[in-house]
């Protein structure tokens, strides 16, 4: 995962990743990512040109929709 550099000594972090940070980031294949864009399932992403990128907000919502078991919060 990249850090984008604002000024010298601060940096923030990404705010879409491509396809292998993505699946790092969920804890997924990075080929189970392109299964699943194919098969319109998974998390949102963006398509910028050939160049797929996922927005972290988008991956952290998908992650909190399919959030399963431990009764309520």
């Amino acid at each position: 995962m990249s850090l984008n550099t604002v000024d010298p000594g601060h940096t923030l972090p990404p705010a879409a990743l491509d396809t292998d940070e993505a699946a790092r980031y969920i804890g997924v294949a990075p080929k189970t990512l392109a299964n699943w864009r194919g098969r319109s399932q998974g998390p949102r992403y963006v398509r910028a040109g050939t160049r797929v990128v996922y927005r972290v907000a988008d991956l952290d919502a998908w992650l909190a929709e399919n959030l399963v078991g431990g009764g309520p919060r």
